[in-house]
């Protein structure tokens, strides 16, 4: 049992054990987690910094996408338009199936 009963504290995701034999810590957790030993990781949310890559809880999401999930494993949803792990490329024009309802024609020469 490592809860710091016996002086031994379980502490992941960079965190800092400190305290004595019955009152362990764990704290400076890396950034995006949290809880008594770090083990609880965050929501995600967006970032313009395209070096967020989501580790830490922040994820490069541009373009209008939508950050979803936690730290470690975000993602960024698209919308209509873009295209990307971050929603970075404009998607390419597609031709409309048929033609508008009401086209707009040129008047006589």
């Amino acid at each position: 049992n490592k809860n710091g009963d016996d002086g031994v504290f379980y502490c992941i995701n960079e965190g800092t054990v400190s305290g004595t034999t019955g009152s362990c810590l764990c704290s400076g957790c890396k950034g995006g987690y949290g809880g008594a030993s770090c083990e609880t990781a965050g929501a995600c949310s967006a970032s313009a910094n395209s070096s967020k890559d989501g580790t830490d809880g922040n994820f490069y999401c541009i373009n209008g996408g939508t950050v979803r999930g936690s730290a470690g494993s975000c993602e960024c949803t698209c919308k209509t338009g873009y295209e990307g792990s971050s929603c970075q490329t404009a998607a390419a024009a597609t031709m409309s199936p048929s033609p508008p309802p009401n086209p707009v024609s040129s008047p006589p020469p």
